[in-house]
Formats: C-alpha cells, sequence, structure tokens
C-alpha cells in the first residue's frame, strides 16, 4: 500500500442458527468494527460457512459470515481457514453438509 497507509477492513462477524441471527455472538459491520490491518495483511476477508448438526433430537442449521483483515498469499490460505472451521465444527454432534469460501478483497472497507 502506497505512503504506508494501513489498509483498513471491518472485524465482524453474523451468526445464524437455522437462518435466525444469533444477536448475542453477532458484532456487527459498522464504524465500531473497522481496523487497521498490520503490515503482513494486505487484503481484507470475508469467510462464509455453514454446516448441520443434530440438537439432542433436531437437526440444526449453523451459518457463519466473519469479516477480518488477512493476508492474501494463495489459494492455501483460504483452504487453510476452512480446515481449521471444519476442524472445529465436525466433532459436534451429527455434524454434516460442512461447506466453506473465503473472498479477499484489497481496498479500505471492502469486505462489508
Amino acid at each position: 500500500v502506497m505512503g504506508g497507509e494501513a489498509l483498513q477492513c471491518y472485524a465482524c462477524m453474523e451468526l445464524k442458527e437455522n437462518g435466525e441471527v444469533d444477536k448475542d455472538n453477532t458484532v456487527a459491520c459498522d464504524d465500531a468494527s473497522k481496523r487497521n490491518c498490520t503490515e503482513d495483511e494486505n487484503a481484507c476477508a470475508t469467510a462464509k460457512g455453514s454446516f448441520k448438526m443434530t440438537d439432542g433430537k433436531e437437526s440444526v442449521k449453523m451459518e457463519a459470515t466473519i469479516h477480518n483483515c488477512a493476508t492474501k498469499a494463495a489459494k492455501d490460505v483460504e483452504d487453510a481457514i476452512c480446515k481449521d472451521a471444519k476442524e472445529y465444527a465436525e466433532d459436534l454432534p451429527g455434524f454434516k453438509d460442512f461447506k466453506c469460501s473465503v473472498k479477499f478483497c484489497e481496498t479500505d472497507l471492502c469486505n462489508a
């Protein structure tokens, strides 16, 4: 980035359970969640993931959209983010239908 200006990205997330927003764990993408990235972080990222699990007898669909600063290196960064998310979730009861994707962008606040 020219002139030593740090890239600015949103650091926020939305969590949903069966389509309903989980207000306790959601962080709005607004002025309060803007963040100056570090020198090593050259992109803003938006990661989306979803999976199903069984909560007792019910099947629950969990969805998450997470925004933050990131280092855009190569495809392996996306794979690592999704692999970590899957490893976290796959021990949950009835885990299935895991989906994950990451998008990068390189202008200020482009990841809203």
